[in-house]
């Protein structure tokens, strides 16, 4: 696992939900070593949100919390590969 995803998407007024689903607007990525070798959480990192042709079509601000869990994640993805 080397990065998260994040999905945008963009839901239908409440009037059109019946009709309408929702549409996906683009995708966010941060890199997993830029949070762990940093030993430090990110907070209100901006992140270019990218279409389906790679074109930036907004922002999207993330907090990424909980630092020593996301370590020890990735040891123990480690330590199995290892294996």
């Amino acid at each position: 696992m080397e990065r998260i995803r994040f999905t945008v998407v963009s839901e239908p007024p409440e009037e059109e939900e019946q009709e309408r689903e929702c549409e996906e607007v683009g995708v966010a990525f941060i890199r997993i070593p830029e949070i762990t070798e940093t030993h430090s959480e990110l907070l209100e990192r901006r992140l270019q949100v990218l279409d389906m042709e790679r074109e930036e079509v907004g922002t999207l601000t993330v907090s990424v919390e909980g630092l020593e869990a996301l370590q020890a994640i990735m040891e123990e993805e480690e330590e199995e590969d290892a294996q």
